[in-house]
């Protein structure tokens, strides 16, 4: 009876109260900065089920506008604190944080619903299979044409760890389909635990019959045959997709990237660093803190690497970059600087004033990397700012090497390929795909005003740097500004807030330049895969049925023999029996009467 209630309220009587009111409250944690897997999941599986009730139920756009409207609240409210720093007027922030939520959780909303039309599907694998494939396929698209890359998505960046390893194979293609690959499994359970003793309890449906909320529907003759066959059919399917998560979880367990060690026959180590000078509030800094903190820092190793937070120095002319690297580049010793700065836009044309924001290189040869920052903040850094459109390069800078992993630096030198990109541009997926091969550490100044903007940079340049496996130095002068080497094995930050660091990482010996098989192979080639997992799956089970159907006529035929013959043996043996039984009766009778 408490299921009988249960069923009845979430799925009969109130189903537009409770579902949208889940998913508000599912939404607050798992649309934050840094989207969560778990969270995330089951506001996907709400979702999915709360559509699959309401989808031939009147005013099913009314429904949909307000659930739409009420998770966009959800993540207004976890990512208010966000915006709140981000723009002076209260109002102001709370209106811009729904606008954008109203934007991102419309997109994603479309995609759940699109997974009503599966049900048109004839084979039940095409319909488990339908929703992850439009759903990663969706998310990128959209992260392709949103100013804000993966931060509008719903694409998990944390809590996801047995997935991890699908990084630099599959990309953020792969997280996305695990993500709704589980979702669809707990709606489908949900689903088939309401329907399927529906008409057991005597619920009252309101006129629908019991198949007609039935997340996979299956064309059955009658309805008992349908409520009892509902699982083990159209289950099999979703049992088969459980089985498929344990397996690609499985690589988890031995595929575990570890931090290469600095000191070994099969590494260098290089010494990696951020200048975050400390500063009393309302103070700037400016280029002289900056260069009297590097001072401190480049005695100490001659195989060093030292990156400035974005934004840090200001260039005011083409003499004064030259002058401020000049006197940089005479306190360098032997060690190579990145430095982040703003400087006037060359091709501002009618845009006067207009700058430009980019990082460069600088080691004892000169400027070897000059890069202009592509992605900008919409509306705080895309009017006074112009943005680059050149991909970041590749470069190749020699270091002295410790001989037989021990002693003194040699004179040997070996090669270290680095490249750069400036914070928000890692939310984008084209962030590194331009690539010409894998570099061996990418350069990630940043400056965030909060530290949840932060922590998301963090794990979006994390990921980025995972799916081209390559480690990234992330420094963000930002107020609680996270800091620290990503990936290559290496998951936390080394800091938070100020406070310059430094410390020895090892870089791969000799240097592996090949491509991982996602950033060999793009977007497209995903694209391609997620929809070959359910077009191939369907294939393979229609040809499955399609064989069974042609051998069924034989199997008959031969269990019409095998009726018949065991028709004929009982037949025989009881007409045996009967005989021995008479002819026992007989010798009981006297022969005399």
């Amino acid at each position: 009876m408490a299921n009988r209630g249960l069923r009845q309220l979430l799925f009969i009587d109130y189903p537009n109260i409770i579902f949208p009111s889940v998913a508000t409250a599912l939404a607050i944690p798992a649309l934050a900065s840094t989207p969560s897997f778990i969270p995330l999941t089951l506001l996907v599986s709400c979702l999915l089920l709360y559509t699959k009730v309401i989808a031939h139920r009147p005013r099913v756009a009314a429904h949909i506008i307000a659930c739409w409207l009420l998770v966009a609240a959800g993540q207004t409210v976890g990512e208010f604190a966000v915006s709140h720093n981000a723009v002076a007027s209260p109002i102001g922030a709370l209106l811009s944080a729904f606008v954008l939520s109203c934007i991102s959780s419309g997109a994603h909303l479309l995609l759940v619903f699109a997974d009503v039309w599966s049900g048109r599907f004839a084979l039940p694998w095409a319909r488990v299979t339908f929703f992850p494939a439009i759903w990663s396929t969706g998310i990128q698209i959209l992260a392709n044409v949103s100013p804000l890359g993966y931060l509008m998505t719903w694409s998990p960046t944390s809590g996801i760890n047995s997935f991890e390893w699908m990084r630099p194979t599959f990309g953020p293609w792969g997280m996305n389909w695990v993500v709704a690959a589980v979702a669809i499994i707990v709606a489908e359970v949900a689903g088939w635990w309401f329907i399927n003793e529906d008409n057991e309890d005597g619920l009252d449906v309101d006129g629908h019959d019991g198949q007609s909320n039935v997340l996979i529907e299956h064309p059955l003759p009658n309805e008992e045959s349908a409520r009892k066959r509902a699982v083990t059919h159209g289950s099999t399917h979703v049992i088969f997709l459980v089985a498929l998560m344990f397996v690609i979880a499985i690589p988890s367990f031995f595929i575990l990237p570890s931090p290469v060690a600095p000191y070994s026959d099969s590494s260098t180590p290089i010494d990696v660093g951020c200048v975050l000078p400390r500063h009393s509030a309302g103070s700037q800094l400016t280029f002289e803190d900056y260069l009297s903190e590097t001072i401190l820092m480049v005695g100490r190793s001659k195989r060093q690497i030292l990156l400035w937070p974005e934004s840090a120095v200001r260039f005011y002319s083409l003499d004064d970059r030259n002058e401020k690297l000049e006197r940089l580049h005479q306190v360098q010793a032997g060690g190579y600087v990145a430095l982040s700065y703003e400087e006037p836009e060359p091709h501002a044309g009618k845009r006067s004033g207009v700058r430009r924001n980019g990082v460069l290189v600088q080691g004892p040869e000169g400027v070897v990397l000059d890069y202009q920052k592509r992605n900008l903040v919409p509306f705080v850094e895309s009017f006074p700012l112009a943005s680059g459109s050149e991909d970041p390069e590749v470069v190749t800078i020699q270091m002295p090497a410790l001989p037989n992993g021990g002693g003194r630096p040699g004179n040997r030198l070996r090669n270290i390929t680095l490249t750069a990109s400036i914070c928000l541009d890692f939310a984008s997926p084209r962030a590194l795909s331009g690539l010409s091969k894998r570099p061996a550490l990418v350069l990630a100044p940043a400056r965030t005003w909060h530290p949840d903007v932060s922590r998301a940079m963090w794990e979006q340049t994390r990921a980025r740097a995972a799916e081209i496996g390559s480690a990234a130095l992330f420094c963000d002068g930002g107020q609680g500004g996270f800091s620290g080497v990503a990936g290559a094995g290496l998951h936390e930050p080394t800091q938070i807030g100020p406070g310059t660091w430094l410390r020895t990482v090892g870089v791969p010996w000799p240097l592996d330049g090949r491509k991982t098989a996602y950033a060999a192979v793009g977007d497209w080639a995903m694209f391609f895969i997620v929809w070959m997992i359910m077009g191939v799956g369907a294939f393979s089970e229609s040809a499955v049925i399609l064989g069974l159907r042609r051998v069924a006529p034989l199997g008959g035929s031969l269990v019409a023999v095998a009726r018949r013959a065991s028709a004929l043996l009982c037949r025989t043996r009881t007409a045996d029996a009967e005989g021995r039984e008479a002819a026992q009766d007989g010798e009981h009778e006297p022969l005399l009467h």
